[in-house]
């Protein structure tokens, strides 16, 4: 059975708000035509594509742009950075990995699936597909991802290896996940993982839930005060007054703004400046 973009997004909201921030998890899922191999290697074939967003991925390491890139002589000028297909596909044939990034922004059928995950979560929301061919190495990302996973595996099956946080030294090893094609997984933020194609060619879409961090709360609140500070009569004259009395009325301010009850304000700002991080 065919799952529609919003259907896929709800279905994988459900299986990350039931394992939220434990473990990680995997479910059986069903037809997810949100992106093939073959549309994938037609759009390398039309020349289009851009740096930054595709990346070729050996051992989870980015290569060098330069050699994967050309330029192409559009409307007189000559732009760089557009995918060099011969050399693309000689890194596929070497068992490179194909990371498609941004999919939000240009692609039809995922931005649908990521603007229902930005309604079902207050967070900075983004998606991204690997594509392993047979016989390619593990996908292995050097730190864990900067939220939590949300993934799809598209085509093929892998395995998915989580690797707990760094603050558990000790833990067990978390045991491998078996994907089929449909399957939905969820990883907790501060988990890295492994994924290896099993028997063949795997295709598989990332989306990367980022909740406001205690940095953007802290900045939402000083952007605040900055604001409110400026806006003083004080602060037109401030020139004329000694440090000490300067720090005075910042404390009051400080003080004042701290037993607001209504902390919603500074909420949106934070979740403001998380989903404009780049």
């Amino acid at each position: 059975m065919s799952t529609t973009p919003r259907q896929l997004a709800d279905r994988l909201a459900a299986l990350a708000r039931e394992n939220w921030n434990r473990e990680p998890a995997v479910l059986a899922g069903h037809q997810a035509p949100v992106l093939t191999e073959r549309e994938i290697l037609e759009t390398v074939d039309c020349g289009l594509l851009c740096w930054p967003y595709f990346s070729v991925l050996r051992d989870g390491v980015a290569l060098p742009a330069a050699g994967l890139t050309t330029n192409r002589r559009v409307l007189n000028v000559a732009p760089g950075g557009y995918v060099h297909r011969g050399a693309l596909l000689e890194q596929l044939r070497a068992g490179a990995t194909l990371r498609l990034d941004q999919l939000e922004d240009w692609h039809p059928r995922v931005r649908p699936l990521v603007d229902r995950l930005r309604g079902a979560f207050d967070a900075r929301v983004s998606a991204s597909v690997l594509l392993t061919p047979a016989g390619g190495p593990s996908t292995a990302p050097a730190t864990a991802p900067a939220g939590h996973v949300l993934a799809v595996q598209l085509e093929g099956e892998a395995e998915w290896t989580p690797v707990p946080p760094a603050e558990e030294d000790g833990a067990d090893p978390a045991p491998p996940l078996r994907a089929a094609a449909g399957d939905l997984l969820y990883v907790p933020r501060g988990w890295a993982y492994r994924v290896a194609p099993v028997g063949g060619t795997a295709l598989h879409l990332a989306v990367v839930v980022q909740t406001p961090t205690v940095q953007d709360v802290l900045g939402a609140t000083l952007r605040e005060l900055k604001r409110r500070i400026g806006a003083t009569e004080q602060a037109a004259r401030h020139h004329l007054v000694s440090p000490a009395e300067k720090s005075r009325w910042v404390r009051d301010l400080v003080l004042e703004y701290c037993t607001e009850p209504d902390p919603s304000a500074v909420g949106e700002t934070a979740l403001t400046l998380c989903r404009s991080r780049s």
